[in-house]
């Protein structure tokens, strides 16, 4: 008698686990239409300011939904103007998204949400405008260089562990702008950049390439490699050296090779039958908004 009241109990229990997930995924769909409508304002709306006051709300029913249980496996698939990423051992997921606000300027804002029980949730916004030495620069997440990432590589040398991303960074109506940063946890909270990555000039804590708007810039990563692949870029003429609007590929590759958790510059790579499979949204953000989610690496 007294186990067939245990298991009625159990029962009981599961089904009402069972309901109250049923009714959390269905605010979360609420939410998620919700966000998706005010997506499409972001993306489509001719007029900046309302651009940026449907940004305010997306930044406002983002944060209400997150605070749902459960929220972290929802995917918010249908929400196309932003973009989510997640770490290799699923501690974290990344979310960015951008606003054009006008004479092809943006401002990129973006959040990070850990794995946890209770939510714990790290806002982003953009300021790269007060980076004047953005690839010597380690920053806080209060602090953010703003980009539009694609790609999250995870890193692990001894006890170091870091995750290197890809994104695009916006630009003026002459120039584009990607970067490769890196984001790492001190005691508990996210920091950018790390001094990991090994150029002619130095080591520097994030790349940054600008080349001209009217070009297109393959960067990307190739796991079996270890390889962080981009465009070489040359200004059209010498007398244009330093003057990034007359910058773009001369149809060469370097890349960053990862070797005991550093990544050192590798000039004149040969990419075979690699170029292909690599980056086809180019430069495009509008076509990264409409792509899969990038895959691990490891997944690739």
């Amino acid at each position: 008698m007294r186990k067939g009241f245990g298991l009625l109990i159990i029962f009981i229990l599961l089904a009402a686990g069972a309901e109250g997930q049923q009714a959390g995924n269905a605010r979360l769909a609420s939410y998620q239409d919700t966000l998706a409508s005010l997506g499409k304002k972001i993306m489509t709306s001719s007029f900046s300011p309302e651009r940026i006051e449907a940004n305010y709300q997306f930044i406002k029913i983002l944060v209400e939904a997150l605070q749902e249980p459960d929220s972290y496996s929802f995917g918010f698939d249908s929400v196309k103007n932003m973009r989510i990423l997640y770490a290799d051992d699923n501690s974290f997921r990344i979310m960015s998204w951008y606003v054009d606000r006008g004479n092809s300027s943006q401002r990129f804002y973006g959040a990070i949400q850990m794995n946890e029980p209770e939510l714990k949730l790290f806002g982003l916004v953009d300021h790269a405008s007060e980076f004047h030495r953005p690839e010597d620069t380690v920053s806080s997440y209060e602090s953010w260089y703003g980009a539009y990432y694609y790609r999250i590589i995870p890193v692990k040398a001894g006890e170091q562990k870091y995750h290197v991303l890809l994104g695009w960074s916006g630009g003026s109506p002459a120039v584009s702008r990607r970067v490769i940063d890196v984001l790492h946890f001190r005691q508990g909270k996210p920091v950018f950049g790390m001094p990991v990555f090994h150029t002619k000039e130095g080591v520097k804590n994030r790349i940054l390439f600008q080349y001209s708007s009217k070009a297109s810039m393959m960067l990307d990563y190739l796991p079996e490699k270890k390889t962080i692949i981009f465009d070489h870029l040359v200004p059209f003429s010498e007398g244009q050296k330093g003057n990034y609007e007359f910058y773009g590929p001369d149809l060469s590759y370097d890349g960053f090779a990862l070797q005991n958790g550093q990544w050192h510059l590798t000039e004149d790579l040969e990419l075979q039958n690699d170029r292909n499979n690599l980056d086809k949204f180019f430069n495009d953000p509008e076509k990264m908004r409409d792509a899969p989610a990038s895959k691990l690496p490891e997944d690739n």
